[in-house]
């Protein structure tokens, strides 16, 4: 038996131990089970005894002699025995695994050149802001901590990143001139957190994000064809021109999620269920918690906003034409630049709102006043 890298003698002595001590418990539970075996035995024929000799001459007695072989191991077969467990003989039913190398020996490795760490053991490595221009491939990150990690031109495809921390990666891609989104294809996501993570134009085909958090994620021109969403938590999510295919959505939570027309959802998925949010021209947005959204430049033209919670948002530069803000908390949101050319923002809250270069040619202000 050969292993595929080379084995620490300490770490094979521990196996060696480990191996002999399950190897002696399963034999002292062996001759345990034999002695009540024998007393069960041993009562069974006392009973039999008992009864008519019709009977008994038609009830076997069971043999109560136990092969010399179960009583113990001779010392030779217990040597053997040792033998085959350093061989590997048990090999298949626990592989002992190359060590995790370390987030210091990593960055040394990075910062050497390297950009090949394909297939590696990186259980639990903390690379927490960290730029991951790397090959993670079929890796093993299973736990690992990458939040807030800038992750242009990562190879994730592959991978193994459950229970890992993605909480707040980022991306630069489109700002620099030979770098291309992460790719996630087929990697592990179960229980993963992407919490606010950046993942515009990330590939993520068939991908498992099974109970994966991907809360506030900005999923924009995202491919999840083919992955598996379910229950994941995709609660605010951006999922602007993002392609689901034949994904599984099966008990994900959308609620409050943002998609426009563009978004690609599976076949027969009713996203009109989920409580997620259709930004568009002339949507219907009643009541709907905008609460610190982010909707820069974008066309809402001729949309009803009666009521809605836009709290913080940041609507600079977008088409706000016509929009109905009736009663809507436009509290400390930023309209610079916006077009609220006819809207009406009849009883909006307005208490802290930035309407620096905003048009507000006819819109009917709050106090029912025209602007001109």
């Amino acid at each position: 038996f050969m292993t595929d890298f080379p084995v620490e003698p300490t770490i094979l002595v521990a196996r060696i131990r480990q191996l002999e001590r399950q190897h002696n418990s399963f034999k002292k539970y062996l001759l345990k089970l034999k002695h009540e075996l024998e007393e069960l035995t041993e009562k069974f024929n006392n009973h039999v005894e008992g009864e008519s000799g019709d009977r008994l001459s038609a009830t076997p007695k069971l043999d109560t002699q136990t092969p010399e072989f179960v009583n113990r191991l001779s010392d030779e077969e217990f040597q053997v025995e040792r033998i085959l467990l350093l061989l590997g003989f048990y090999a298949d039913e626990e592989k002992i695994e190359k060590p995790a190398i370390s987030a210091e020996e990593f960055k040394q490795r990075k910062n050497q050149g390297q950009k090949d760490f394909s297939g590696l053991n990186l259980a639990g490595i903390n690379l927490t802001e960290e730029w991951l221009d790397v090959n993670f491939s079929k890796a093993n990150l299973a736990q690992a901590r990458l939040s807030r990690c800038l992750i242009d031109s990562l190879n994730l495809d592959g991978a193994n990143l459950k229970g890992a921390d993605l909480s707040g990666v980022t991306t630069n891609h489109r700002s620099r001139k030979g770098y291309y989104p992460a790719t996630m294809k087929e990697a592990n996501l179960e229980n993963a957190n992407l919490n606010k993570a950046q993942l515009q134009c990330a590939i993520l085909a068939k991908a498992n994000l099974t109970k994966a958090t991907l809360s506030e994620a900005n999923l924009w021109k995202a491919d999840l064809s083919g992955a598996n969403l379910r229950g994941a938590n995709l609660t605010k999510a951006r999922l602007f021109n993002t392609t689901f295919g034949i994904a599984n959505l099966e008990k994900a939570n959308l609620n409050q999620a943002l998609y426009n027309k563009e978004t690609l959802f599976p076949p027969n998925f009713d996203i009109t269920k989920t409580g997620a949010y259709l930004i568009a021209p002339a949507s219907s947005l009643q009541k709907a918690n905008l609460v610190g959204v982010i909707l820069k430049e974008i066309n809402l033209s001729g949309a009803d906003l009666q009521e809605a919670d836009l709290r913080g948002a940041s609507l600079c530069g977008a088409d706000l034409r016509g929009v109905d803000f009736t009663k809507a908390d436009l509290r400390a949101a930023n309209f610079n630049r916006a077009d609220l050319t006819g809207a009406n923002l009849t009883e909006a809250k307005l208490g802290g709102t930035i309407l620096l270069g905003a048009k507000l040619t006819g819109a009917i202000m709050p106090d029912g006043t025209i602007h001109e």
